[in-house]
């Protein structure tokens, strides 16, 4: 009885981590003709993207997690052209950026944002030399899951806010 106790709790274990194997084996590496590689790490709750830039390949850099706004995706940062010139210029001063999907389009700092954060960082963190800084970044009202995110593991914050008229306004 106890062995197929054992048994029983082993396979659950397995079962609970394949996705995250699954998500690992599907994970691939693109690069652009600036020589920025970009992987796409695989969640549940929308995909997140890492973005490591050509100098960033051979030296330990700073992450920027970008947290997207209302209704976005993470991919939006680099294919909305005022965001993806942000982003550029931020990855062009030696960041890597991680376009986190903050759990949804609509999750707007809860608790599944914050944890979808989470497994993207630590996902992301194998597949480039990290200096140990970490700062977040918040596209409109990912200004929220950016502020929660850095209070709650004490990393710098800044927000980024973008109006149609193309004015921006940066807040610490």
């Amino acid at each position: 009885m106890a062995n197929c106790l054992f048994s029983l709790l082993a396979l659950a274990a397995l079962l609970a981590w394949t996705p995250l194997l699954d998500a690992q084996a599907r994970a691939v590496w693109l690069s652009d003709k600036d020589g920025r590689q970009t992987l796409t790490l695989p969640d549940p709750t929308g995909d997140a993207q890492l973005i490591v830039p050509k100098q960033c390949q051979a030296r330990p850099c700073a992450v920027v997690i970008v947290s997207h706004g209302r209704g976005g995706l993470a991919s939006d940062g680099i294919q909305h052209a005022p965001f993806d010139a942000l982003l550029d210029g931020i990855d062009a001063q030696g960041f890597v950026l991680l376009l986190s999907s903050d759990g949804g389009p609509s999750t707007w700092g809860n608790a599944a944002a914050l944890s979808s954060i989470q497994r993207a960082y630590r996902a992301a963190l194998p597949h480039f030399r990290h200096d140990g800084r970490v700062y977040t970044l918040g596209i409109s009202m990912g200004a929220l899951p950016a502020t929660l995110t850095a209070a709650h593991w004490g990393f710098q914050s800044v927000q980024w806010h973008w109006w149609p008229d193309g004015s921006t306004c940066k807040t610490r």
